[in-house]
């Protein structure tokens, strides 16, 4: 596995592509990374990525079993291995941002759809007694995400105290596929915080493969460092 940090080469980049990353389009950055990964084209996404912002220019932290190639004359790449040391009880500080859904069965009891977790919970709101007037959107956020991932830890191989977690910035992303034509829509949570390994095979899997769903637009890629 590599990790990478890939940043803009600002002063040769294509127009069109750079306005794409600058707005931080989630459909082109997603064609844009692809093309890190020439040799295949017919191989399945084997990558996270993240986008960030520093001094008002983006980059790119990327997970990837293929070391990725940089785009001449629009971003740089510089790439390690990635084979990070673990062991059950090691603390580490993280970074994450997710798509966080749930699943429910429609009226007819068949079919299941996904549902963004902030807006589900809204919902439920607004069918009880309870006014959105007594919890902001921070604490509402706060609340769901909270349940959403301490529902999955164990199985994905950490633990963490609520209070040593913070979460924020969120966001609905809707576009529509030039290819497929398809309509696509989905949220982020971020997330920063302390977590306990409890299983540092399944944590290890956890950092290679990712958390929850929208990966191939920037979501699951979790960040560790050591505290």
């Amino acid at each position: 596995m590599y990790f990478s940090r890939v940043s803009i080469d600002a002063k040769s980049a294509d127009p069109e592509d750079l306005v794409a990353l600058l707005k931080g389009d989630v459909y082109n950055v997603h064609q844009i990374i692809w093309r890190l990964f020439p040799e295949d084209q017919e191989a399945k996404r084997d990558f996270l990525f993240r986008r960030e912002v520093a001094n008002g220019w983006p980059f790119f932290y990327l997970v990837s079993e293929r070391k990725p190639q940089p785009l001449s004359g629009l971003v740089r790449v510089e790439s390690k291995t990635y084979q990070p040391k673990l062991h059950n009880g090691q603390q580490l500080a993280f970074s994450l941002r997710i798509n966080p859904v749930i699943t429910k069965k429609a009226a007819d009891g068949k079919k299941r759809y996904r549902h963004d977790i902030v807006m589900n919970a809204k919902h439920s709101l607004k069918a009880s007694s309870i006014s959105q007037m007594d919890c902001s959107a921070g604490e509402l956020q706060h609340t769901v995400g909270i349940k959403w991932l301490g529902e999955r830890a164990e199985k994905l191989g950490f633990g963490f105290d609520p209070e040593n977690v913070r979460i924020y910035g969120y966001q609905q992303h809707r576009f529509t596929s030039k290819k497929q034509k398809d309509k696509i829509q989905f949220s982020v949570l971020d997330y920063n915080g302390l977590l306990m390994v409890t299983e540092s095979d399944r944590f290890y899997r956890t950092l290679m493969k990712g958390i929850g769903r929208a990966k191939a637009f920037g979501c699951g890629l979790m960040l560790v460092r050591r505290v």
